[in-house]
């Protein structure tokens, strides 16, 4: 039986590589499977939005990490970097 976090987990880390190896769109599939809560996992999907042309869909997650107020490590390595973003 597995976790749902471990397979955002998995979901967030394929994505990950996939975007790094340049298969921007398979990683967006990846990102795009990945529930609710987790800024970081928002960020990377944001990042691979904008390098796919979708402006607005990225400035909406960025939008998101910004205003998310649960504090967490995750926030606390992107919120800055979105708040950047807009």
């Amino acid at each position: 039986r597995q976790e749902s976090t471990e397979i955002e987990l998995l979901n967030f880390i394929t994505g990950f590589l996939q975007f790094y190896k340049g298969n921007n769109d398979l990683a967006l599939q990846y990102f795009q499977k990945i529930g609710e809560g987790n800024p970081y996992f928002w960020y990377w999907e944001a990042i691979a939005q904008e390098k796919a042309g979708n402006t607005q869909e990225a400035k909406k997650l960025y939008k998101k990490i910004a205003e998310y107020n649960v504090n967490s490590l995750p926030l606390a390595l992107v919120r800055n970097k979105a708040i950047k973003k807009l």
